[in-house]
């Protein structure tokens, strides 16, 4: 499945301390195909979602990670110009 690349020098080691809260989020994050994390900013959520990522690539459980931004400031956009549109 891997095709093997070049070796690391040394293990990659991530020197992260996650709370509780981020434990249970990336323990969820691994059991499931889609997650959908919600929190206050700041809460670290791109913090556990990247570094399990991660996680899986260096670990060769998967073999790229895929980055998605959200669709809703477009949507917002896009409907405040149709609501300008429409006065």
């Amino acid at each position: 499945m891997f095709t093997e690349k070049r070796k690391p020098k040394s293990p990659i080691k991530f020197q992260l301390q996650l709370n509780e809260e981020q434990k249970e989020t990336k323990a969820k994050i691994l059991e499931n195909d889609i997650t959908i994390i919600t929190g206050q900013a700041g809460s670290g959520k791109t913090l556990v979602a990247v570094q399990t990522a991660l996680d899986q690539l260096f670990n060769k459980e998967v073999e790229k990670i895929i980055i998605a931004r959200p669709v809703v400031t477009a949507l917002c956009v896009d409907v405040t110009f149709q609501m300008h549109l429409l006065l």
